[in-house]
């Protein structure tokens, strides 16, 4: 039979009665709390019995500072009046108690409302507020991108990611905040009365933020699935989690607050400069042109030397990104014999068919251009622009592929049907 067991819950720190709630409901069947960390909760095995608990807010500890032990005033002040120190995280105390009436620790509402606001401006409010500028700033860069660069943005997953985190984030933050001075300004009024109006839990706010890390994770690596994005990802999600743990485990262990704070950010600047390091040496890049999932870095799908042309040593660049909406590819090959031009093509491949006509309208922009043949490219319409940098360059629509495509030479028929078969039926 286990002694011990741990529990995920998602009780809010500034819910003292559905904290109390739930520890002596836990006390009925058998199980003290024992411990707390970030939002898991330990729990011993005990003889089932009722015991009262009660949560006790200490604004003057900051996160940088140790937990209390039954040796420290408050926790000794509570002992004398039957109360016994079960666990605590940061400012937050929880105390229970063996006597069935024991002598309430804190009684005064004006003092409790205000030791949770003090509480809340060191750790809830500069939160909602970063999160609230983070998502202004996530909303700002995507709709940007989104009206600047349509294709690109609806092909990136780190943008598509951002954007829909600064959606996710923005009602949250601005929902948290209003709530909470909504209950400060009812608690005020409550307290002037000779009462405590105690703050409602709302576990759906702690639920949305714990599922931010995965939803960002393997949203971010379905939308992008490249060695480099899952490296960026990694190393921001290890440099946190590991400064989080360190500083939990030390705060556990006692030691000084500012051995704390020291070692928390000489572990962030090392993390931080080792895993640069690593992306440093080009294993990261190395990587991610032997296992990308969705580039044909390695083994474009047309190049030169498919068309009968010849092409310059070492002069070729490819480019590629997708996402659920959409995937595009780039290539860049320039000519031989000292030429300086370059063949290119650009391939857009439109995963949400209600997105096609978007992208084309993008994609076509104001640029001077003349209708083209579509037979011999093997497409449903094709354009020429006739202003372009390159003097053949063509725009051409296939079911669900658009295609831009740049000769410094006329193309034969046969180098248009081929780009038709190696690219408007592409998958990426």
């Amino acid at each position: 039979m286990r002694d011990r067991k741990y529990r995920f819950v998602l009780y809010s720190l500034y819910d003292p009665d559905g904290i109390r709630c739930r520890l002596e409901a836990m006390a009925r069947k058998g199980w003290l709390l024992d411990g707390i960390f970030l939002s898991v909760w330990r729990y011993r095995r005990i003889e089932p019995r009722a015991l009262p608990f009660t949560v006790v807010y200490d604004p003057e500890i900051g996160p940088y500072d140790p937990d209390p032990t039954p040796d420290d005033p408050l926790a000794a002040l509570c002992a004398h009046s039957g109360w016994t120190l079960a666990a605590s995280t940061g400012p937050v105390q929880i105390y229970y108690s063996r006597q069935p009436n024991p002598v309430p620790i804190e009684t005064d509402p004006v003092v409790m409302v205000e030791n949770m606001h003090r509480m809340a401006k060191k750790t809830l409010l500069p939160t909602c507020c970063l999160f609230f500028v983070l998502a202004i700033l996530g909303l700002a860069m995507g709709l940007n991108s989104l009206f600047t660069s349509t294709v690109a943005f609806l092909a990136s997953g780190m943008d598509l990611s951002l954007l829909l985190c600064g959606v996710i984030f923005l009602p949250l933050s601005l929902g948290v905040l209003a709530a909470y001075y909504r209950w400060r300004n009812k608690a005020l009024a409550a307290a002037a009365q000779g009462e405590f109006l105690p703050a409602k839990g709302r576990p759906w706010a702690t639920l949305c933020l714990w599922l931010t890390a995965p939803f960002l994770f393997f949203g971010w690596m379905a939308m992008d699935s490249t060695v480099q994005s899952f490296y960026d990802f990694f190393r921001a999600a290890a440099i946190i989690f590991l400064c989080i743990l360190v500083e939990e485990v030390m705060r556990k262990k006692r030691v000084h607050r500012d051995r704390i704070r020291d070692v928390t950010i000489l572990l962030c600047i090392l993390l931080s400069v080792g895993l640069a390091i690593g992306e440093g040496t080009g294993l990261v890049d190395q990587l991610d042109r032997k296992y990308s999932l969705h580039g044909w870095q390695a083994h474009p799908p047309l190049v030169l030397a498919d068309l009968k042309v010849e092409a310059a040593e070492d002069d070729l660049f490819c480019t590629g990104d997708r996402s659920p909406l959409l995937g595009q590819f780039a290539l860049w090959e320039g000519l031989g014999q000292g030429e300086a031009a370059y063949f290119q093509y650009h391939i857009a491949q439109v995963k949400c068919p209600a997105l096609y006509g978007l992208c084309r309208e993008k994609q076509l922009g104001d640029r001077p251009r003349e209708d083209s043949p579509s037979q011999p490219w093997g497409a449903q319409w094709a354009y020429r622009f006739t202003q372009a940098v390159t003097p053949h360059t063509y725009l051409l629509g296939y079911s669900d592929v658009m295609v831009e495509v740049s000769f410094p030479w006329a193309p034969t028929p046969a180098q248009m049907a081929l780009v038709g078969e190696r690219l408007g039926a592409i998958r990426l």
